[in-house]
């Protein structure tokens, strides 16, 4: 998952390095334009990212917070060539 938040200037420092307490947190840091702080976080699964966000994200003192999230692996689904190849019955 990689979320972007916007924080007053004020408050960048003390929320990044919240944010890069936690574990999951593989990157945080300060960025320019709309958004002003950006954070990596790897978790196992579903349950786990629903954990992070509903705690530790939603602790950081922003006022506003854009999450996006990308599968790195998904049981049962081959891609091939950037492509998801349905695969056939056994």
């Amino acid at each position: 998952m990689r979320g972007t938040g916007r924080v007053t200037p004020a408050r960048l420092k003390p929320a990044g390095e919240q944010l890069a307490r936690h574990a999951e947190v593989a990157f945080a840091g300060a960025i320019s334009g709309h958004h002003n702080l950006m954070a990596s976080v790897i978790c196992r699964d579903a349950e786990d990212f629903y954990h992070c966000l509903t705690t530790q994200v939603a602790a950081i003192d922003a006022y506003e917070v854009s999450i996006h999230v990308r599968r790195l692996k998904q049981a049962a689904s081959l891609i091939f060539q950037g492509r998801l190849v349905h695969t056939s019955p056994a």
